[in-house]
């Protein structure tokens, strides 16, 4: 992290490589909003640079940014493998449209005791959503996708 002055403005600067540090950054917003400067996540391709604001990404993504870790991490991080084809884009897309699904990712991970039957619920929904199947447990798609074969 290091403080810079882009364009007459002064800012924090972050450079990392990993993604999981802007997702954090985006998560923790609103306790960075007590600086009186923006914090920028530097993205470097060779000679390239490009700043991302992050209180300008918080303010679109609003009300999902306390989900988002809990999204980067069910859905493949450094730590943990990815769903097959899914990508980042549709998953995001798919909570944002739910606030069931955004309130399921917001909580994931406050009980350190594990997953209750509801939460687990929500999940298996999500999943399923995610490859298109319009049930809501993971049997029924399985099943069709097996009978589809």
């Amino acid at each position: 992290m290091k403080q810079q002055n882009l364009d007459n403005k002064h800012c924090t600067v972050v450079k990392s490589p990993n993604t999981d540090v802007f997702v954090l950054l985006l998560a923790y917003q609103h306790l960075l909003d007590d600086l009186h400067n923006d914090v920028l996540f530097e993205i470097s391709t060779g000679n390239k640079h490009r700043y991302l604001s992050v209180r300008q990404h918080a303010a679109v993504l609003r009300n999902v940014t306390q989900a988002l870790p809990s999204l980067h991490a069910f859905t493949g991080c450094n730590s943990t493998s990815a769903f097959v084809c899914k990508g980042r884009k549709r998953p995001l897309s798919i909570m944002r449209k739910r606030a069931d699904f955004v309130k399921a990712f917001s909580d994931l991970g406050t009980d350190a005791t594990g997953v209750n039957d509801s939460l687990f619920s929500v999940l298996e929904e999500f999943v399923c959503c995610m490859y298109s199947y319009n049930v809501s447990h993971f049997n029924k798609a399985r099943n069709t996708i097996f009978r589809a074969r």
